[in-house]
């Protein structure tokens, strides 16, 4: 027994000797690293550190100098190979735009169609078009004959109009965000719903709540779970978890009341948010109850809008720089007149905010409407509209509606607590005014 104890020992002492020597030698390659703040520390490990989310400890400045030099030089060789191969390939990429115009005999071998999307893609590493038109511009090709299919606004892609793209990529990934808008698919829900059970098919496949992104979630190696207040718990692949878009209270208010806390805030910008000569002050709630309505349309809160928009102008503010939104479609008309009464692109700055995914701006202005508890309900209904819509806005958003009728509703409660309240009969121009402001020209403003 004593043996086999002493045997022990040895050999554990001989295996911390070697793990001794090991630390050592790692120790000596960090000090002689050129970049030691790019080398994990046991805190940068821990799970209290959300700075980690905004590091990259596997580049260097010396690698990325030389990722970029390398990058560099493939296009000078490709360059090169163009020009030398210039005939050959001048050939090839007609047959590529005859293909992209589905002028190709349909007895073309699949060889030669391949063929002449890689020339294309030689030249133009990258094409870009919509599902709708993938049918059409990639139908001569079979499966998996691209090699990489990138898909934005995964979230909001159902799943039967990416598979198109899919199946002819050797690799897809999908960037997306469940928590944003879902996917518009024409058939009604109800009848979505009678096909599954048809069929004996989960409500996991339901195309209207389970877009391309929710399934590649499930299919990935890394998963996160998000915790959303008030629904189910959410897995989703490889989230990207830094936000560089929005100040506070945006940042806040969305990732507290949508993502559970677990969004890390970029950086809060430091300079001052001007407009014309004036800082601009705090994002706000301006309370209009709505006397005079228009479907979900509020004619004195169109009034307001007027009022702010037609401010913004006069100091100088940038108007390519607002956006305009509301979730009704009776609002989003009164919006796009608007938008063009005061100098704007109403087709891209005004409308719902289903129209404003993928958009962004200094200035959002949410014009609420909703005349109905109804109308109200569904757009609380879940996260997704209220994230977008908070989440467009780099520096300011201001609410135009009742107050009394959205700040109880889920999500919008959260908007209520963050925002100033300011009046129906609040002065637009003194709001604005820098000096008024600082003196306490706001004071009227109520914390709801």
């Amino acid at each position: 027994m004593v043996r086999e104890i002493r045997s022990d020992r040895d050999r554990l002492q001989n295996q911390l000797a070697a793990f001794e020597q090991r630390l050592a030698a790692a120790d000596s390659a960090m000090r002689d690293y050129g970049h030691p703040d790019r080398v994990p520390t046991e805190e940068w490990f821990s799970s209290e550190n959300t700075d980690k989310e905004k590091t990259s400890p596997w580049l260097d400045e010396d690698f990325n100098d030389a990722r970029s030099l390398l990058f560099l030089a493939a296009l000078d060789l490709h360059r090169s190979f163009i020009h030398d191969q210039r005939r050959i390939l001048r050939s090839n990429l007609f047959a590529a735009y005859d293909v992209l115009m589905n002028a190709a005999p349909r007895s073309t071998d699949a060889r030669a169609v391949r063929a002449a999307w890689e020339s294309l893609f030689l030249v133009v590493p990258t094409v870009t078009t919509t599902f709708a038109s993938l049918p059409r511009v990639f139908g001569s090709l079979q499966s998996e004959r691209l090699g990489w299919l990138l898909i934005d606004e995964a979230g909001q892609a159902a799943p039967q109009h990416a598979l198109c793209g899919i199946w002819r990529t050797s690799n897809s990934v999908l960037v997306g965000d469940p928590l944003q808008l879902q996917p518009v698919v024409s058939l009604p829900i109800v009848h979505q719903r009678t096909l599954l059970r048809m069929t004996g098919t989960s409500d996991r496949w339901l195309p209207a709540s389970n877009p391309a992104q929710v399934l590649a979630d499930r299919n990935a190696r890394y998963v996160a779970r998000i915790q959303v207040p008030g629904m189910d718990e959410i897995t989703v692949g490889a989230p990207l978890r830094v936000h560089r878009r929005c100040d506070n209270p945006m940042f806040d208010v969305v990732n507290d009341s949508v993502y559970g806390g677990m969004m890390v805030h970029g950086g809060e910008r430091t300079d001052a948010f001007m407009v014309g000569d004036s800082e601009a002050p705090p994002s706000a709630w301006f309370d209009v109850a709505g006397i005079s309505w228009n479907g979900h349309n509020s004619l004195e809160q169109i009034a307001l809008l007027d009022d702010v928009l037609g401010f913004l102008r006069r100091a100088g503010h940038p108007m390519s720089e607002i956006l305009v939104i509301s979730p009704f479609s009776d609002v989003a008309r009164a919006l796009r007149s608007s938008a063009i009464r005061f100098g704007m692109d109403a087709s891209k700055q005004a409308g719902t905010i289903h129209t404003a995914q993928g958009k962004e701006a200094d200035i959002v202005i949410l014009v609420l409407g909703g005349h109905t508890s109804g109308a109200r309900n569904w757009a609380a209904g879940t996260p997704n509209l209220f994230n977008v819509a908070v989440s467009r806005a780099r520096r300011r958003i201001f609410v135009i509606g009742s107050h009394r009728d959205w700040a109880t509703l889920p999500y919008f409660q959260h908007l209520a607590v963050a925002l100033e309240r300011h009046p129906a009969t609040v002065d637009v121009n003194s709001l604005f005014d820098r000096a008024a402001f600082q003196n306490g020209a706001s004071g009227s403003a109520s914390r709801a």
